[in-house]
């Protein structure tokens, strides 16, 4: 079932298990970073369940719920609608069209509104007929408690450097570039993935450590100037930018301390940036921190100032 997960065996077997013996809980939460192979094993999960080996978009019983474009910004929406999650109840509520079970992936969990998730509660509570609910977000805190009580959780933890380079070969990629990928994904192996795959995805991560670089190793003056001058205006492109720099921010500050410990082989970023273990511990604690409130409407200007400016 989870052969093209990369990682995560010992929750795979758990979960395989469920299904084998037919226990299988009617709800999951899948938390973890991004990239870390969640959308994945709910994309496997679903496959399995529903008997499907193709598209998952062309199977009727599949369902899935993310946030929609505004139709006169053409911005994604911060919110899950209270509509979207009625309609995801209505169709669960009825009959398989395939007269087995039905899935349901609501990709942006921790974004569904106050009555969003008030809506989503009965059928947490008492699903009607052969349903399985997946829902993903970075951290349980993310979620009112009265669904994360409703769920079982599945913790989706960093992927061991040689599991991600062994996967990455799988999937015919080879030489160096394997190294590479599998170093700076901070052991979620979709982010190694998209590096080999993305070319505007790798040149991010070429200019978000440099942008880190320069921010470490300039005066507070430039670093203020430098802080405006990296947060684009763009309300959505905020919240991303902020959420590039807080990573390049750990790949940095991590090979600082690697470097330290005497490990050089296993950095990926060059040696611009010095600092002792202590500070470079207390920034990837302040980046941690930062990573984290993305998604509670923090000021990105602020975020990054008390990141780097402390």
């Amino acid at each position: 079932m989870f052969t093209q997960l990369i990682g995560h065996e010992r929750l795979a077997g758990v979960v395989q298990r469920m299904v084998d013996n037919e226990t299988l809980a009617h709800a999951f939460l899948l938390v973890g970073p991004e990239g870390v192979g969640k959308t994945t094993f709910a994309q496997l999960l679903g496959r399995a369940l529903l008997g499907h080996s193709g598209n998952l978009q062309m199977c009727p019983d599949w369902m899935v719920v993310e946030r929609e474009t505004d139709e006169k910004t053409g911005k994604v929406k911060s919110q899950v609608s209270i509509k979207q999650i009625r309609e995801l109840t209505r169709r669960l509520a009825m009959s398989s069209l395939n007269g087995g079970a039905k899935v349901a992936f609501i990709e942006d969990a921790a974004r569904m509104s106050i009555g969003a998730s008030n809506a989503l509660l009965k059928t947490l509570e008492e699903p009607k007929g052969h349903v399985t609910l997946l829902l993903r977000a970075e951290s349980p805190d993310q979620l009112p408690a009265t669904i994360v009580s409703r769920c079982q959780v599945l913790r989706f933890g960093p992927v061991r450097r040689e599991l991600i380079s062994a996967g990455l070969s799988e999937l015919g990629f080879g030489g160096d570039e394997v190294a590479q990928a599998s170093a700076m994904s901070l052991g979620c192996p979709g982010r190694a993935i998209r590096y080999l795959r993305d070319s505007a995805y790798a040149a991010w991560y070429d200019t978000g450590v440099s942008a880190v670089e320069r921010l470490a190793t300039s005066s507070l003056t430039q670093r203020l100037a430098e802080v405006q001058e990296l947060i684009p205006k763009s309300e959505v492109n905020k919240r991303i930018r902020l959420g590039e720099i807080v990573t390049s921010t750990k790949l940095v500050y991590r090979d600082v301390l690697l470097r330290s410990l005497g490990c050089d082989e296993l950095v990926t970023t060059p040696a611009t940036v010095t600092a002792s273990t202590a500070t470079a511990q207390s920034v990837l604690d302040r980046a941690h921190r930062v990573g984290r409130s993305i998604h509670q409407n923090v000021n990105p200007h602020l975020a990054l100032e008390h990141l780097f400016l402390n």
